[in-house]
């Protein structure tokens, strides 16, 4: 059973008879490198629009994770161009983005000068902490003596308190989370509550069940991209070459 239900409705990528929506990311002739100079993914083309929702299915774990990654501005890339046209989400949970030397308030108001609202500084951190389920010693004290799980429960309220036209979410930084949180209803809850009807850029992971919501896709094998579109045609690919 996924951690997260595909309990919203599809939305469109674009009004049927409007213009296309702007577009938020795009990668030209992208590559990626990892360890030992293993090419991630390279030639890579991709225009991510806002509203649309991806799911990166790969052969290769790290290929699709160094994908989310290079979107999120966390990974440079080896050779290519990425325009960024919006405001692009950390990957959701990920807390090497914070100092541990400051506490969840100094933190939050860092941030909040950065991504937040004009005029609404007061009622954002009073939301991340609420999210957080944080009380004032938790809230006040450097987040680096937090234990990690309420570290990470911080983080991911963090990155869930800001509006971004696309939210890149990796599951490997979220499923530790929602199998062991003490609010996992909570986090789904809110999790797909701020999904809807925004961006999103994801790797394929039926346990985690954000991919279900998703409605464009896009196959890495070996670094080559061999399949784009509608999720649909990607899952079929995907089949066909485990059945090779």
């Amino acid at each position: 059973m996924a951690l997260l239900d595909a309990r919203l409705p599809l939305i469109r990528d674009r009004r049927p008879n409007g213009p296309k929506p702007p577009i938020v990311v795009n990668l030209k002739r992208a590559a990626a490198v990892g360890a030992n100079h293993q090419i991630l993914f390279e030639n890579l083309d991709l225009r991510i629009r806002k509203g649309q929702r991806w799911v990166v299915f790969a052969k290769q774990r790290l290929a699709g994770v160094a994908l989310l990654r290079c979107i999120a501005g966390f990974k440079p890339l080896e050779r290519g161009k990425i325009e960024v046209n919006g405001n692009i989400s950390w990957p959701l949970g990920e807390i090497k983005a914070l100092s541990k030397r400051l506490s969840a308030e100094e933190n939050s108001n860092y941030l909040a000068g950065i991504y937040g609202q004009p005029g609404q500084r007061i009622q954002e951190l009073a939301r991340i902490r609420q999210m957080a389920s944080m009380d004032i010693k938790e809230w006040l004290i450097p987040i680096g003596q937090l234990p990690i799980i309420k570290k990470k429960e911080f983080m991911l309220a963090l990155s869930l308190a800001f509006d971004f036209e696309l939210y890149v979410v990796d599951p490997l930084i979220l499923r530790p989370l929602l199998r062991a949180g003490s609010y996992s209803t909570h986090w789904q809850s809110l999790i797909l509550e701020r999904l809807h009807e925004r961006g999103v850029i994801t790797v394929a992971d039926a346990a985690l069940g954000i991919d279900s919501l998703c409605r464009r896709g896009l196959v890495l094998d070996n670094g080559k991209v061999v399949q784009q579109g509608a999720v649909s045609l990607c899952r079929s690919v995907v089949e066909a070459r485990e059945t090779d």
